[in-house]
């Protein structure tokens, strides 16, 4: 009964990524039968009924049609009808294999958002039929609770709030104009509801394509805290790993080295000795200004089957010479050092475990089951028109950086990396976000134990080292210093290279993502950190709730 995209269809995006279909109610039975023939492959179809008729004699807007489309798709596959008509209507569904019907009374957009919000948890479900049919009688319903993130149909209302948003609206268009980043996404929650979500800018600085919310962009470091140490905590709770158990319980590689002895806590506090990085790009290099051939193919070859960036391979075998690199360069002394080195190690720990790569582990356990669309390498995927460019390199690959990952080290591991390389939009950040500050539950299914979460979002050694396992944390003198000064002590988080911050406040009950690609054209473009953008809207944000 809808023309093009609904409402209720675009609100269910915001949960999980759908393919939508809209077919005329009145429709002959061939095109009916088409459609079938189509949704047959999903496992799960989501009907809405819309442009309902107050006439009894109009069936209430329910043609029959509909009725025998549902009820033969029903017999292929687990069907959901939500109908945007009169509860009268449900005398049409007596008999009705279809798992679940939902009545949504109009359909009005307000309906529409809520019908959405309720079929996945963001809302509770406490709606009873208000009149019988002999099909289901007065009273009948079905309840549940909240178990996802809701989304405001508006902002709140009061004068405090729409002060402080305006002064989000004027700062980051601001900051746009001062060309600190071409655009970028913005989504804050609050008690479990989002009630701030913009899209800013374009892609480049160029007005030909601007920012939506299901753009992708390059996390950079959060992929530290979204796969690696969500991988971690997974891996802690079943017992797999033990935080205080040395390396060489894991990667026999580094017994009788400098290695051996490093606990995983010391590499998920930065201060294991390893050095920041090291320069791995500067070897496969001639003189520093040219692609050695011994390293790199412009097509894919032979041994030459790791993509660095488009219609550039490195030598596959070049990843175990990175690894080797690490494990054989001299620790320092074991003191707070931020270090890419140790989260790469932490990938090598958990593929040893699990038998997967990082990123088909993190995918199957976190975010398909979670309805996220983060994901490594966007350009395998043909994402990567959804994916605003990070720099236009001149110095190594020579091309502008688009759906594959800019960090360097990252690339020359293929794009997946335990540091690097995955990419998502603000939206579903949140989601995880979400997941961590409701003790590990999200869509009614627990990810990781309260008290995992518990242990490694608190500091650890906060006389010497602010950060817990993994996660950054304010500065403990009250400044905020990777946050805003207003988050909790407890608040945890992390930011990226490309000008992302994620952060989460379990006391004050509030998120807030921030994604940028502040690195283009020019990965030295320091001014969203030299202005404090992202800290000065998350302070915004506090006023706005009442902090």
């Amino acid at each position: 009964g809808a023309s093009g995209i609904t409402v209720f269809q675009q609100q269910v995006n915001k949960y999980r990524v759908i393919d939508s279909y809209q077919i005329n109610k009145f429709a002959g039975p061939e095109v009916f039968n088409a459609l079938v023939a189509k949704l047959r492959k999903y496992d799960r179809v989501i009907i809405g009924l819309h442009q309902p008729s107050l006439s009894q004699s109009a069936q209430y807007g329910i043609t029959k049609r509909s009725l025998n489309f549902i009820e033969a798709l029903v017999a292929k596959t687990n069907v959901v009808v939500v109908s945007f008509a009169s509860p009268y209507s449900m005398r049409y569904f007596k008999g009705s294999k279809a798992k679940v019907i939902m009545v949504a009374h109009a359909d009005g957009g307000l309906e529409q958002q809520a019908a959405a919000q309720v079929l996945f948890g963001g809302i509770p479900c406490n709606g009873k039929l208000p009149v019988g049919s002999p099909a289901f009688k007065a009273g009948t319903g079905a309840f549940s609770t909240k178990s996802r993130l809701s989304y405001s149909a508006e902002y709140p209302a009061d004068e405090r709030s729409k002060l402080w948003f305006a002064r989000v609206d004027t700062l980051i268009l601001k900051a746009i104009e001062d060309k600190a980043m071409p655009g970028c996404q913005i989504v804050m929650a609050y008690k479990g509801d989002v009630v701030f979500s913009k899209s800013y800018g374009y892609h480049t600085y160029s007005p030909s394509h601007k920012v939506v919310d299901t753009d992708l962009y390059d996390l950079a470091s959060i992929t530290k805290i979204a796969a690696t140490i969500n991988s971690t905590m997974l891996l802690t709770d079943s017992y797999q790993l033990q935080i205080d158990a040395p390396l060489s319980n894991f990667l026999q590689y580094t017994h009788d080295t400098d290695k051996a002895n490093i606990t995983l806590r010391d590499l998920l506090l930065h201060q294991s000795g390893l050095p920041p990085g090291l320069g791995f790009i500067d070897k496969t290099m001639i003189h520093g200004k040219r692609l050695s051939p011994k390293y790199y193919q412009r097509y894919l070859h032979d041994d030459f089957r790791t993509p660095v960036a488009s219609r550039l391979f490195i030598r596959t075998s070049y990843v175990d010479s990175m690894i080797q690199r690490i494990v054989q360069t001299p620790l320092l002394s074991p003191e707070y050092r931020y270090s890419d080195l140790g989260i790469m190690l932490m990938q090598q720990v958990i593929q040893q475990i699990t038998h997967q790569r990082l990123d088909s582990f993190v995918t199957e356990k976190f975010f398909a089951p979670m309805g996220l669309d983060l994901c490594y390498m966007p350009w395998r995927q043909r994402k990567e028109y959804r994916c605003p460019p990070t720099e236009t390199d001149k110095y190594w690959r020579n091309q502008t950086i688009k759906g594959y990952v800019n960090d360097p080290t990252s690339a020359l591991m293929g794009g997946v990396s335990g540091h690097a390389g995955l990419f998502g939009n603000a939206n579903d950040l949140a989601k995880l976000l979400y997941m961590w500050t409701n003790k590990g539950y999200y869509g009614g299914k627990k990810y990781i134990s309260p008290e995992t979460l518990d242990l490694f979002t608190h500091c650890q050694d906060c006389a010497a080292n602010r950060r817990g396992y993994g996660f950054d944390k304010p500065l403990t003198d009250g400044t905020g210093g990777p946050c805003s000064a207003l988050a909790s002590e407890s608040s945890f988080g992390h930011s990226g290279f490309t000008g992302g911050l994620v952060w989460a406040d379990p006391e004050r009950e509030l998120i807030y993502v921030f994604l940028t690609n502040r690195t283009f054209p020019k990965a030295d473009n320091n001014l969203l950190v030299q202005q404090n953008i992202r800290t000065r809207v998350q302070s915004y944000f506090y006023k706005a709730m009442g902090y």
